[in-house]
């Protein structure tokens, strides 16, 4: 590890320069961007990517321009690489709260004792032609290895995790969609983590019209199911089912009371 380097942020692309540009330059504004390693892996964009990258990218930063075979493979190239103690990927269409990255930078080395920093996550959504910025979701308590059968939780843009023990895992690259609930339900049930929740947004999930989460919902049902049916047996899914329902209660137990 590069002890100066303290997040890896790990960004496939394809085409995608530019919200990529977007993403690089509030980057680049960071107070703390100095403690960050950008691994850019770009599968051959035949757009301005490249031109972006020499742009924002730093000396210490890795741009990788080569053919891969999705996402998950684009990912795993940069997270052989990583040299942050901490590491999380982003897409490069989505972005960040700056202020939240710069204030986790600062405390970063002070919460070494836990595996995953879990924040909260925004949704960007085009309406009438302009983002619109809305809740997504929020954390109220540590979500348990069972309960991830009937969700993800730990959403990408806004989850942290120890880069070693990240690279023990790895990502699925048979996986065209849901990578992301692949990588979190192995890294759950193989180190069953310490996990730290900060009450403030992270990431932001920008949903627009090329997104994969717009076109390509028959698959990530399809691997779902799939993931679920390798990972969790029949007696974890019912306890998956009770966990969830006791969180779900909880959560609106605790919305009553902070409304009175």
């Amino acid at each position: 590890m590069n002890s100066s380097i303290s997040l890896t942020i790990v960004i496939p692309n394809y085409n995608y320069a530019i919200f990529l540009e977007e993403l690089l330059l509030k980057l680049s504004a960071l107070r703390n961007r100095s403690m960050i390693e950008v691994i850019l892996v770009d599968g051959l964009s035949t757009d301005n990517t490249c031109e972006v990258a020499h742009r924002y990218l730093l000396p210490h930063d890795i741009f990788i321009t080569e053919k891969d075979s999705g996402q998950s493979d684009a990912i795993n190239k940069g997270l052989a690489k990583a040299s942050g103690r901490w590491f999380m990927f982003q897409n490069s269409d989505d972005f960040f709260d700056f202020t939240v990255l710069d204030e986790f930078l600062e405390i970063s080395d002070t919460i070494l004792n836990y595996d995953v920093i879990a924040f909260n996550q925004d949704i960007s959504s085009l309406s009438d032609g302009v983002f619109i910025i809305s809740p997504g979701f929020r954390h109220s308590s540590v979500i348990s290895w069972r309960q991830l059968s009937r969700n993800i939780y730990y959403t990408n843009q806004s989850t942290i995790y120890n880069t070693n023990l990240s690279k023990r895992v790895g990502f699925d690259a048979s996986l065209r969609f849901s990578l992301d609930y692949d990588f979190v339900v192995r890294f759950f049930k193989m180190h069953h983590p310490k996990v730290r929740i900060f009450n403030k947004v992270l990431g932001v999930q920008r949903m627009h019209g090329q997104s994969k989460t717009n076109n390509m919902q028959s698959v990530c049902l399809r691997e779902t199911k799939l993931i679920r049916s390798n990972q969790f047996s029949n007696l974890d899914l019912i306890v998956g089912l009770a966990l969830s329902l006791k969180y779900y209660f909880l959560k609106v137990i605790d919305k009553f009371v902070s409304l009175r």
